[in-house]
């Protein structure tokens, strides 16, 4: 390949490569173009079999093999709105097969209040920041911005640490959202769903949205990562949200198997927990290992998955969520006690953390 956007001599960045095959004989499967940068997925004919192979190009380096077009031809928003929709039927689908918990109130209303406020999420995102972190990506590696500019690694390691980095700032994030007061009833519009579901994971209001974008892109710009890193992440992140917000029922061995690689639906479920303690634990969204660095892990709601109580304390009857009120929370609601210095950790002895009666009331507020 000849010179990328940063005006370096890029290396050509396999994936799924086959030694020895030349690109003119691959089949394009998929192109996905942003800005200036092209995102080629072929199809690898030869030897009797059938491979994958990834390649990315600046727009002024890629040629398209002679007399094939690609079969489908996405862009990066079209990308992931294809996950989002997959994902999304998918987790509803399992929900109805096999729940892991009876809902307390009805679906209907909460839907209608939880993809409310999605919509208006995702109607600020479109309007405030129609780039948003693909663009701000290109612009980085177009000017040499970041930390990835001033390293020479080899591509797929660079795709694979960036992700890695922008995962770790999400779970900071999370945390300080936990932390600060101010950010505390933003977050809290999130936490104050009676239930927990796929559509739980999507539920935030939208002034913490426009803070979250802003984070992401000043990370992004700090970093300077590969395209394909900020794709992957975006599309894992939206994907693991509902997947580990899901009300789905796994095998306990399976569960541990996949929470030393990913954030399960009952690891996270244990952060939505109206106990505290088990509130400010199990930040992490797509990968679970920041937790158990840092210390905010907690294996099981010392209640357990069934009986335990979602929500906040102070928000125990559905009137008191509707789509109006949700808005508005932030500013006219009850913070609680949902102070970051109860956190995380398994009880060391058993009835250190106790349980809260369905329905309770305020008086619940002091619960660690």
């Amino acid at each position: 390949m000849g010179e990328g956007l940063s005006g370096k001599r890029e290396r050509p960045s396999p994936f799924f490569m086959h030694a020895g095959q030349p690109l003119t004989t691959m089949i394009p499967l998929f192109a996905a173009t942003k800005n200036r940068e092209i995102f080629c997925f072929f199809r690898g004919v030869g030897g009797g079999k059938v491979y994958l192979k990834i390649r990315i190009f600046s727009r002024r380096d890629f040629k398209p093999p002679d007399k094939e077009k690609p079969l489908i031809a996405l862009t990066p928003t079209q990308l992931r709105l294809f996950f989002f929709v997959a994902i999304l039927v998918l987790v509803v689908g399992w929900e109805l097969v096999a729940p892991k918990r009876a809902l307390t109130v009805g679906k209907a209303g909460r839907w209608f209040n939880n993809l409310g406020i999605i919509f208006l999420g995702s109607l600020v995102v479109r309007l405030l920041f129609p780039l948003a972190a693909l663009g701000v990506a290109a612009a980085a590696r177009e000017s040499g911005w970041g930390l990835f500019s001033l390293v020479d690694l080899p591509y797929w390691l660079s795709v694979l640490l960036a992700v890695l980095l922008l995962d770790l700032v999400v779970y900071l994030q999370h945390v300080m959202f936990h932390t600060l007061p101010i950010l505390w009833r933003l977050h809290m519009v999130h936490h104050a769903d009676l239930d927990i579901d796929v559509t739980t994971g999507l539920r935030f209001h939208p002034l913490e949205i426009i803070i979250s974008m802003f984070i992401k892109m000043a990370t992004v710009a700090a970093l300077g990562p590969p395209l394909l890193a900020v794709l992957i992440f975006e599309v894992a992140l939206n994907g693991t949200a509902m997947f580990n917000h899901g009300n789905i029922r796994l095998p306990a061995g399976v569960d541990r198997l996949l929470r030393l690689l990913v954030v399960t639906p009952d690891m996270h479920r244990v952060h939505h927990s109206v106990l505290i303690r088990e509130t400010n634990s199990n930040f992490g969204f797509n990968f679970p290992w920041w937790d158990r660095l840092c210390g905010t892990y907690r294996s099981q709601p010392v209640a357990g998955h069934k009986d335990m109580v979602i929500g906040l304390s102070q928000y125990r009857h559905k009137e008191e969520v509707i789509l109006f009120r949700l808005l508005l929370l932030p500013f006219i609601g009850r913070p609680g006690r949902y102070s970051i210095k109860f956190i995380g950790g398994n009880p060391q002895q058993p009835g250190q953390d106790r349980g809260i009666k369905k329905g309770a009331g305020n008086k619940s507020n002091s619960l660690k």
